[in-house]
């Protein structure tokens, strides 16, 4: 029979497909990279135990946990089409379910590296209606949908946090008491520019309010965050997300189209936050970003975190100018192509509307606005890839390569995921064509499973953040893994591929955020969702941070010591 080259990939598997491809890119990938990396750590075990585990020599401090006051308060002049308007003036607290984070240098803009002060960038990716308000799945079966009140804390709690913190004499960063940049941005403010070309279709005035569902991220050249919306769909939800649905006879839930991009934040307060829409709407994961190729575009890889998604990447159309002020550098991400992958072919496909006019109109869209506010209808349209949840996606530091975390996919089988490892056709990001391999497949031989966030440390070590779902930890296949973990995977030399655990987290919470400060010495991280498979404040699954019985389990940002390489 004849088989397409779509249906072989299914038949044989992502691997051993990779395996027959020709070999040019990873033999150039990995040309200078040829000795084992380094041992920093001594391993620790899979633990069940309800705490952070480090290996012997490195410890962490709390730099801020879920309520915790920042000395900031609720702007006074929000306009009035602001949802959270009347909040105003109260204190800004610590949002919940911290995710992503990313370091600034207090002086990143004179160019400086200072190590000890700087600002922290940290995501709120979802909010749990339990601890936050006592919202209890009976609740919802018997139709008691949230107040006002509560929907109002909630969207408080997600969107970002900016902290500015100092390192200590004794090594522990702290947040830096009345500091101008120590803030919050939630669901409901600031207001957003709208750029791109579906700025039509959002606001007629260019503007919306606010950023939910902020999952992973990036780090822009000229020191802005890139905060991924995901799970954006959500918070309209039926009876698939009771815990975090806003929507109902008494309140109106969020605007939709307004959610799903990607939102550029200038920590240091000097640039207007914007929603990116030349970037395709879709759950995004995060932004890896790479500015080295011919003509110095900057070129955008993200992940789309659902099952039988895709792998995109956004090419600007101008050049990235180091010489620019922020103000113009940033302005390269309003206007581009952007492109989703297709593994079977080893291309990127454009999603163009003018270029696949036929095809396009015959799904449904009528120009390229339309294109990308459903960018995962138009890539699959166009015969990208189906992937099994691609969540992170990095850039090696030393080759340019781009290994991409594929989570899981249990419909299909896949179990615990893996690592692929997409190097561009001559080193050219800007490109149209690529090679692939699996690196990694998550399972017992591994010891690893189902990985999410990535991060590259100076020896081109990989830093794995796994995500086994809190209600799948320590039962059935996943029990081997026990609670989740944070593991470090030479990506080259003798030990390439093998995983070595170097924390665990408490019972129920998923490790996430990796990030070093500049000079390698901290790595900072999130500790989400501890407990969160419990089902009733009565019967608490997790303690963490206390440890003390009947508290409740608390999101943390952690800044972990101890390096020394």
């Amino acid at each position: 029979m004849s088989v397409s080259r779509r249906n072989f990939l299914t038949y044989v598997g992502v691997g051993s497909y990779a395996a027959l491809c020709q070999p040019w890119t990873f033999s150039h990938a990995s040309s200078n990279l040829n000795v084992e990396a380094p041992k920093i750590f001594e391993p620790i075990e899979a633990s069940s135990v309800d705490d952070l585990l480090l290996p012997e020599g490195f410890s962490y401090n709390i730099i801020a946990k879920y309520g915790d006051k920042l000395g900031s308060t609720v702007p006074t002049d929000l306009p009035e089409e602001c949802r959270l308007k009347e909040l105003a003036g109260q204190p800004e607290t610590f949002g919940y379910n911290n995710d992503f984070t990313v370091f600034f240098p207090i002086d990143a803009l004179e160019n400086g590296d200072a190590t000890e002060e700087g600002l922290l960038w940290v995501n709120h990716e979802y909010p749990s209606g339990l601890f936050l308000n006592g919202f209890t799945k009976e609740r919802w079966e018997k139709k008691e949908y949230k107040s006002k009140a509560e929907i109002f804390k909630e969207m408080s709690a997600v969107g970002g946090s900016i902290l500015h913190l100092k390192k200590e004499k004794n090594g522990k960063w702290h947040l830096k008491p009345n500091s101008k940049y120590t803030r919050r941005v939630t669901a409901g403010y600031p207001d957003m520019e709208v750029t791109g070309p579906a700025k039509s279709l959002l606001d007629a005035k260019g503007t919306c309010f606010g950023t939910l569902a902020n999952c992973s991220g990036g780090k822009t050249p000229w020191n802005t965050v890139l905060t991924c919306e995901e799970n954006f769909e959500d918070y309209n939800s039926d009876d698939r997300s009771y815990n975090h649905n806003w929507k109902n006879k008494e309140n109106p839930g969020i605007i939709e189209e307004h959610y799903g991009w990607i939102v550029e934040v200038d920590p240091f307060d000097e640039l207007k936050p914007r929603k990116l829409t030349a970037l395709g709407r879709f759950r995004h994961e995060n932004a890896a970003m790479r500015w080295n190729g011919p003509e110095r575009k900057l070129v955008v890889y993200m992940g789309d975190d659902k099952k039988d998604e895709h792998l995109y990447k956004f090419v600007t159309k101008d050049s990235f100018r180091p010489e620019d002020d922020r103000a113009t550098q940033r302005n390269i991400l309003s206007e581009g192509t952007l492109y989703a992958a297709c593994l079977e072919t080893g291309k990127w496909i454009a999603l163009d509307f003018d270029s696949n006019k036929e095809t396009l109109l015959a799904a449904g869209f009528n120009n390229q606005a339309e294109v990308l506010l459903d960018a995962s209808k138009a890539a699959c349209a166009l015969g990208a890839s189906k992937l099994d949840r691609p969540e992170d996606c990095e850039i090696h530091p030393h080759d340019g390569s781009l290994y991409v975390a594929l989570t899981n996919n249990t419909d299909l089988g896949d179990f615990h995921g893996s690592i692929i490892q997409l190097v561009e056709k001559e080193n050219n990001p800007e490109g149209t064509e690529f090679d692939f391999r699996i690196f990694l497949a998550g399972g017992p031989k591994s010891g690893l499973s189902c990985p999410d966030n990535l991060h590259f440390d100076p020896q081109g070590n990989m830093w794995v953040a796994c995500d086994i779902s809190s209600f799948n930890l320590n039962e059935g296949d996943y029990s081997p893994f026990k609670n989740n973990g944070v593991f470090v995977i030479p990506t080259f030399g003798p030990n390439a591929g093998t995983a070595y655990q170097f924390a665990s987290g408490p019972v129920g919470a998923e490790l996430t955020g990796t990030w070093f400060s500049d000079d390698y010495s901290t790595l900072f991280l999130s500790v989400q969702h501890p407990g969160e498979n419990t089902e009733s404040l009565d019967d608490l699954k997790s303690n963490w941070p206390s440890g003390k019985a009947g508290d409740r389990p608390v999101p943390a940002v952690v800044a972990i010591t101890g390096f020394n390489w």
